[in-house]
């Protein structure tokens, strides 16, 4: 054997040191109830009967549980083989495990073959495996509920194609819906946890008269049998031939093996000797008869729990064994009510909101704060004017509690009653402000977290499901890393260097081809003639090609693995390994800060999509790329993760109230507490009754009179119960009361709990204990804010309201010497910044004595002494009528080009004159087939889609045309309109110089100057004006009499030719293939008046010099929509 090699001098030595029992925790000392569950030496006591022990939040309960495992685990008589402590959740498992585990360090009590903490879904499984072993069969394989929903919707989808008579016909429609088969799947799931199975379920519906429990017992016998055939026909190997169960069904398969295997049952049972379940108001009743049925040769069996934070029953969980497994007053109930956790104002408030629990007379609720002497800030309630306004306040909450109470980011949590609403303001806000923040993976499927989606891309580009839309998600993704101008710019490019090579193939197309190998190799063995890609490659330009590259690489390595068979989490691999990102993350996430925070999403993400295809492979060693692609894409609802570990980045949670429940942080703070958001009182599973379902199993008669509405809110009361427990020190609540059009209101919960934190004099009137709303935003304390507070004081001319002139000085030259300290720390923005000129002029655009105007430059000379009129068209009348600021941008440089609508009704316009002079049908199609290349629509199938608009449009007006012209006479096509109205007309329309003053208005002459696509006359002489549209949607009758640009029409031809019988809208083409029309009636005295007014308005306010920016329905389609107040919009782009 050759010798070790010498150690050098510097060689880095490792000494491994065990630490004493106790060094990390001192052992706690229980009083009262308590301490009687401990004998004189600290062991566990003897007692056949279970114990209850009953607390609120922080009072004790958990580290109850962890001491008694601890005490009996130290007995030198005793192994810790007898210790089973049962929970709820994963994490709780990992959190238990450490404390116990720093507990018995050092200790051979540690030492067992058994996991001595686990869930009670895990400790199921366990047992089912040793069952499935005695029988000689693979342990059963798990179904996530994700797994789940994907085989219902695939069933649902079948049976919704093939027609079968198996569901009632009112809820047929509802088949492919994926909130019906969520339904369904939760309905199978309550009732398995109550025993029954799809035989038990139809006779249960049958028996009731019920069709869709009957249909339901059906369905979930029908998947069973399929779950058996999938796993028996063509397994390759025994592991793949087990059964698959969901957690629901788990529980009641283990409960049917130890009746059959009677031996093992009763070895479980010499084994355990202490049996503790914490969280044990989270019991289903298969939990509850599980644990009964293993306890009965336990020396000692204690449960612990709060019924008031059950907040699962929506996954089955049921109080009711917890609640009476010790009647009130037995000395097999303990109760426990000093929380050390709640400060004495939380734990106010936490009671005031149990006292509204039913059933209020419990005893635990009478909390006390064991920290009396604490000091703590009270808590608070803040209401804001919008959800903006709110998300600023949380960002300014969560940076002073970190900056000046020292509390780190991971110690703060902000708990909402639903993440996604919240998500996207809370985001932005705390964003800016430089807040890291952490969101739970298991609240979003995988497909929605942005690594993971953009890795399962690259998958599909090599198993040959890549379209054009996973193409642009490769090259924008986490591979690529474009911004969507790349991706344009690409897209351009290739168009161009396939129209140079004569083809004829669209961008979308081409960049299938180009990213995706399989999808490539398929094109080409088809079209092996068409120009290889390369020549078109080879016409890009460096800036054009350069988002290619990256994608190529790593497109590149994941195929390279499918050539070589490798399984799916070998392509995986490649595919990850090849990005390069690992490392750049991994410095990102310990560097922390908001990057960091996002770099710990995307790692997460990451590692949850390992584990599936892990997880994948182990059930399906054959399966391949596309077959994992597609169950992963098919995943509506997300899976948990798994714990891998306690300790997190520092980065401030943000969390469900269900999420939050059994954990705790120093500051907390509960946004969103909206009426009809909390409490949110929408019934849960209507469609198939799942509530009278449940009633029926618990042995309520059909004629009882049930409540649905006091149990969903008093269900709200324990979420929101849980949600205020969980701060150690600081709790703050908030909520809109306001917020625009959509007025939000505070909730009543909110309005429970005010009571004990608003004090009298703040709270906003006599009737209500809330606080008053804040009328400005508050200045988050962040460097950002500062440092733009510290310039707006510097560059302000005029001293600002809040601060008393006499100071101003004062206050701008402290402003000054701070902004230079910050500037020699090398803060960002304090030295160096983009001023904001002033205002080049607040002049008006025109007087009355030298008006502007806005279309002509060479109106029809005015009369003498008059001023030279303001000229509009009947559209730009429109626009002003909609949108002032609209109107003055798009006159100065702000309208971009025509889009394809405007192209498409131009070209429309054209050639409906030219049908309406007489031009042939063949030669009309001639026009169109010529012109239509000019329209550019690079997409193929949008190029066919519009041109077959295009003829049905012109088909329908040649239909209109020929009934229209046998009812009227037409008078014109293209008919000019040039008319200036002018002050003295005004009193011709009843208008007075008050009218003019109520609104603003001058005497400025109008010229009113445009072109009516079709004038017709009536029998009596009086016009119809036809103005043709080549929109999609029909307006409404009532927008249609409001329309001002028919208005204006009929105003200037009644002032220029006569009276106008009617005018109406003619939709050549609208959704629905059909023709339609939509008429304005002639304007009557009052409605002359009222359009002449608005006329002179909208001439006046061409003046400016400001221009009101007014919110209406076509803000979407708004050309200038980027330099508009009331917009938010900008371009999001993701770079890792």
């Amino acid at each position: 054997m050759t010798e070790p090699a010498p150690l050098a001098d510097d060689a880095l030595h490792v000494t491994l040191l065990r630490p004493s029992v106790g060094e990390h925790h001192a052992a706690r000392q229980w009083i009262g109830a308590a301490s009687t569950l401990f004998t004189d030496s600290g062991a566990p006591i003897t007692d056949p009967v279970p114990y209850q022990v009953v607390g609120g939040p922080g009072t004790g309960k958990t580290s109850l549980l962890i001491d008694l495992a601890c005490s009996y685990c130290r007995q030198p008589e005793h192994s810790s083989d007898a210790v089973l402590l049962l929970t709820q959740s994963k994490r709780a498992v990992a959190a238990l495990s450490e404390e116990i585990a720093a507990q018995l360090v050092g200790s051979d009590g540690l030492a067992s073959q058994q996991p001595l903490i686990r869930t009670v879904h895990s400790y199921a499984y366990s047992l089912l495996a040793r069952i499935a072993a005695a029988e000689g069969a693979p342990a059963p394989k798990l179904l996530t509920g994700a797994e789940k929903d994907v085989i219902y919707r695939e069933m649902l989808a079948t049976i919704a194609e093939d027609g079968t008579n198996l569901w009632p016909e009112w809820i047929r429609p509802a088949l492919t819906t994926v909130g019906f088969a969520r339904e369904l799947r939760d309905l199978i799931s309550r009732t398995a946890e109550r025993g029954l199975d799809g035989v038990a379920l139809r006779a249960l519906g049958e028996a009731a008269g019920e069709p869709a429990w009957i249909a339901a017992g059906q369905f979930a016998t029908d998947f069973e049998r399929i779950q058996l055939l999938r796993a028996s026909v063509g397994a390759a190997r025994e592991e793949e031939i087990s059964p698959a169960l969901d957690a629901a069904e788990l529980v009641g398969a283990v409960l049917e093996g130890l009746a059959t295997h009677p031996d093992i049952l009763a070895r479980e049972r010499q084994r355990l000797q202490l049996l503790l379940v914490d969280d044990a108001h989270h019991l289903d009743p298969q939990m509850a008869e599980l644990i009964d049925t293993i306890r009965s040769g336990a020396q000692l069996t204690v449960l612990a729990g709060d019924p008031d934070q059950m907040v699962f029953r929506f996954r089955g969980a049921d109080p009711s064994y917890f609640h009476n497994l010790a009647p009130l007053g037995s000395s097999h109930r303990i109760v426990l009510s000093s929380s050390y956790r709640l400060t004495p104002h939380n734990a106010e408030v936490v009671r005031v909101a149990g006292s509204r629990l039913p059933d209020n007379s419990q005893q635990w609720r009478e909390l006390t704060a064991a920290r009396s002497g604490t000091a703590a800030p009270a808590p608070m309630i803040h209401l804001t004017e919008s959800i903006a306004a709110e998300a600023a306040t949380v960002a300014d909450v969560v940076r002073r509690a970190h900056l000046i109470d020292n509390v780190p980011w991971s110690d703060i949590a902000i708990i909402c009653r639903s993440v996604g609403p919240h998500l996207p303001s809370l985001r932005r806000a705390l964003a800016a402000a430089g807040v890291p923040l952490r969101t739970d993976a298991a609240d979003l499927p995988l497909t929605e977290q942005y690594a993971a989606d953009g890795i399962v891309a690259v998958l599909e580009a090599v198993s040959g499901t890549c379209d054009t839309t996973v193409a642009e998600k490769l090259l924008t993704g986490v591979v690529g890393r474009a911004d969507p101008a790349d991706v344009r710019s690409l897209r351009r490019g290739l168009r161009r260097a396939e129209l140079a090579q004569g083809g004829r193939r669209d961008s979308g197309l081409l960049l299938t081809l180009l990213l995706s190998p399989t999808a490539r190799d398929t094109y080409y063995a088809e079209h092996p003639t068409d120009i290889p890609l390369s020549m078109i490659e080879a016409g890009l330009t460096d800036y054009e090609a350069k988002p290619l590259h990256q994608v190529h690489t790593v497109v590149d390595a994941a195929w390279q693995s499918v050539q070589h068979h490798g399984t799916v989490e070998e392509v995986l691999w490649e595919a990850w390994n090849a990005t390069g990102l690992a490392d750049s993350w991994r410095v990102a996430s310990l560097r922390g800060g908001v990057a960091g925070a996002q770099a710990d999403r995307n790692l997460d993400a990451m590692m949850a999509l390992f584990d599936a295809a892990s997880d994948y492979v182990d059930r399906i060693p054959t399966g391949t790329v596309a077959s994992f692609v597609r169950y992963i894409r098919e995943q509506e609802l997300p899976s948990l993760p798994r714990i891998r570990s306690l300790h997190t980045t520092d980065a401030v949670t943000i969390i469900s109230a269900t999420s939050a429940a059994g954990r705790e942080w120093d500051t907390v703070i509960v946004p969103g507490i909206q009426e009809d958001e909390w409490p949110t009182l929408a019934v849960r599973g209507s469609l198939l009754k799942l509530n009278e379902l449940l009633d029926r199993i618990a042995g309520v008669t059909p004629d009882a009179i049930v409540s649905r509405r006091a149990p969903q809110l008093a269900d709200e009361r324990r979420l929101l119960y849980v949600a205020l427990s969980r701060a150690r020190r600081s709790l703050v609540l908030t909520a809109v009361s306001g917020g625009g059009a959509d007025t939000l209101t505070p909730s009543r919960f909110l309005e429970d709990v005010a009571e004990v934190i608003v004090p009298p004099h703040q709270r906003a009137d006599e009737d209500s204990n809330l606080p008053a709303v804040a009328s400005t935003v508050p200045h988050v304390l962040s460097m950002p804010t500062m440092v733009a507070r510290l310039r707006s004081i510097v560059c302000a001319t005029a001293p600002f309201p809040t601060i008393p002139p006499e100071e101003w000085d004062s206050y701008q030259q402290q402003a000054f010497h701070q902004l230079v300290r910050l500037a020699q720390a090398g803060v960002p923005g304090a030295l160096n910044w983009w001023g904001v000129d002033g205002v080049t002029s607040d002049a008006p655009l025109w007087t009355l004595t030298s008006p502007r105007t806005t279309a002509d430059t060479s109106p029809p000379p005015a009369p003498p002494h008059e001023p030279r009129p303001v000229t509009l068209s009947p559209s730009a009348f429109e626009t002003l009528q909609e949108c002032p600021l609209r109107w003055f941008l798009s006159r100065n440089g702000g309208d971009t080009a025509p889009g394809l609508a405007a192209q498409f009704g131009t070209l429309i316009h054209a050639l409906t004159q030219a049908s309406a002079s007489g031009v042939a049908e063949a030669d009309l199609r001639t026009a169109l087939e010529e012109s239509w290349p000019a329209l550019g629509i690079d997409a193929v199938w949008l190029a066919e889609q519009e041109k077959t608009r295009a003829e049905e449009s012109l088909a329908n007006y040649a239909t209109w045309n020929t009934t229209e012209s046998a009812t009227f006479t037409l008078d014109g096509l293209e008919v000019g309109v040039d008319h200036i109205f002018t002050a003295a007309d005004l009193a011709d329309y009843g208008i007075s110089a008050d009218d003019l003053a109520a609104v603003d208005a001058s005497t400025i002459p109008v010229r009113v100057k445009g072109r009516i696509d079709r004038l017709e006359c009536t029998d009596t002489g009086q016009y119809v004006i036809v103005d043709f549209k080549t929109g999609k949607t029909l307006p409404s009758k009532a927008a249609t009499a409001d329309n001002a640009q028919l208005a204006l029409y009929q105003l200037a031809i009644s002032a220029t030719k006569g009276a106008v019988a009617k005018a109406k809208l003619v939709y050549l083409r609208p959704r629905g293939g059909t023709l339609g029309e939509r008429e304005q009636h002639s304007l009557d005295v009052e409605q002359q008046k009222h359009w002449r007014l608005a006329l002179q308005t909208a001439a006046s306010a061409t003046s400016g010099p400001t221009f009101q920016a007014c919110r209406n329905d076509h803000c979407a389609q708004c050309a200038v929509r980027e330099s508009c107040p009331l917009q938010s919009q900008s371009v999001l782009t993701r770079k890792a």
